[in-house]
């Protein structure tokens, strides 16, 4: 399948691959548990991706696993899904990515992980003719921020109002990739 420019890659104990379109219902789980963690981290709240039907999930699943201009990365510790990040190319630019909805369950935090998310998220915006990827992190989240400056995002200076928490703001960081 064209669509999936990044296999399934195994780190050690870890396993990412890309959602598929069977998965709508893991994808809801995964995403409800980020939701309950990291409230201020999501443009969205638990309250309001509870309320969702299952049929939307299912479907959603199924449109992102079928576009060739997104993906959901998912990873999994030996078989249990522990993080999460959706990745696409700008619809206004296709040489910008986005990488959004990062999450790592706090029980595998620590080992690398997002680093290698953001790894194969990066490959795979290359791989889709991407030039520079752009994400927004909460202002304060200092752990995050320091990862991506690791992964070599830089500050763009721009802040706007956190949609779930507009009393919080989101900064947006930048990398180029070629």
């Amino acid at each position: 399948m064209e669509r999936t420019m990044i296999m399934t890659a195994n780190f050690d104990r870890f396993t990412l691959r890309p959602l598929s379109s069977e998965e709508g219902l893991l994808f809801r789980t995964l995403r409800l548990r980020a939701l309950a963690d990291s409230p201020t981290a999501f443009g969205t709240t638990l309250e309001a991706q509870q309320a969702r039907a299952e049929r939307e999930w299912i479907e959603r699943a199924q449109i992102v696993a079928n576009d060739p201009t997104q993906q959901i990365l998912l990873a999994f510790f030996e078989d249990e899904p522990c993080a999460m990040a959706h990745s696409y190319i700008d619809s206004k630019d296709a040489e910008l990515a986005h990488v959004g909805a990062m999450w790592v369950d706090p029980a595998r935090r620590g080992y690398g992980l997002a680093q290698m998310i953001l790894q194969q998220s990066t490959a795979w915006a290359e791989a889709k003719g991407a030039t520079r990827i752009e994400l927004w992190v909460t202002e304060g989240n200092t752990a995050a921020i320091r990862l991506y400056e690791r992964a070599g995002y830089v500050d763009t200076g721009a802040r706007r109002p956190l949609p779930s928490h507009p009393t919080l703001l989101i900064l947006e960081m930048r990398r180029t990739l070629r």
